[in-house]
């Protein structure tokens, strides 16, 4: 039996966390969540994850540094970055940092649960 991939959702909107927590953890994802991108580091710290799901704009560290830190630990963990603002500095910058993709909210579920399935599935096969 395979393990569940596991993906950490990072938004400081509780809404979107409780959400998307519900939706992959119903589709067979083992998911963990933190509302800051310090409180993502720490999670990581303890825990290894198949996908990395962030918000761009969070007080503190936003997405795009946190996406950065986690490329220098482990440059082929997927990071799919969500925001609001589509023509922003950040998303630029977001995919120069190494994030896989950038979605725009309110998110399109189907959107999100068939990047996160592909990127999942090659990081579990180690591709």
């Amino acid at each position: 039996m395979s393990k569940k991939p596991r993906v950490l959702i990072v938004d400081d909107d509780t809404q979107i966390s409780l959400t998307l927590n519900d939706i992959l953890s119903l589709l067979g994802y083992e998911v963990s969540t933190a509302s800051t991108g310090g409180g993502a580091i720490e999670n990581m710290e303890k825990n290894q994850f198949d996908c990395i799901l962030s918000d761009i704009k969070m007080s503190g560290m936003n997405g795009v540094d946190l996406c950065k830190a986690i490329k220098q630990g482990h440059p082929d963990l997927p990071v799919i970055l969500m925001t609001a603002y589509t023509h922003d500095d950040l998303c630029e910058r977001g995919l120069q940092e190494g994030a896989a993709n950038i979605l725009q909210k309110p998110l399109n579920m189907d959107e999100l649960l068939k990047l996160i399935s592909t990127l999942t599935k090659k990081e579990h096969n180690g591709q």
